[in-house]
């Protein structure tokens, strides 16, 4: 389970070259966890394009939010090649952690990062 639990941890997309045509399409599933421990549903979309490290999901706000516990990750493939390794990592302040790493997705192939740390593949 990934848990973002300070306002300067955030989770990030790096791929290994900029897409073609079209951007990855990203959806991260998560909790936010505020000061009286009331969990509320949410998620966040994006869509990386380059090989530079991307936020698919932000630090906790300041305040009232304490954590955001992710759920799942679904990253598509809407580009017109395949997308060649895709990693998953954690930025907490100046140290970046890999999470994990999806070797191929194809074209219109859809990865999901399970809460479990697993990753499941399948193309359309």
């Amino acid at each position: 389970m990934l848990v973002l639990d300070a306002t300067d941890k955030s989770l990030q997309i790096v791929l290994d070259a900029d897409v073609g045509a079209n951007a990855l399409e990203v959806v991260v599933s998560y909790w936010s966890v505020d000061t009286a421990n009331q969990w509320t549903p949410k998620s966040y979309e994006s869509a990386p394009a380059t090989l530079a490290a991307t936020t698919i999901l932000a630090a906790p706000t300041a305040g009232a939010e304490v954590a955001r516990v992710v759920e799942n990750v679904w990253i598509f493939n809407a580009d017109t090649a395949a997308t060649n390794d895709i990693v998953i990592q954690m930025l907490h302040g100046a140290v970046v952690t890999r999470v994990r790493r999806i070797d191929t997705l194809p074209i219109n192939g859809t990865a999901v990062l399970k809460r479990d740390g697993s990753v499941a593949e399948e193309t359309v």
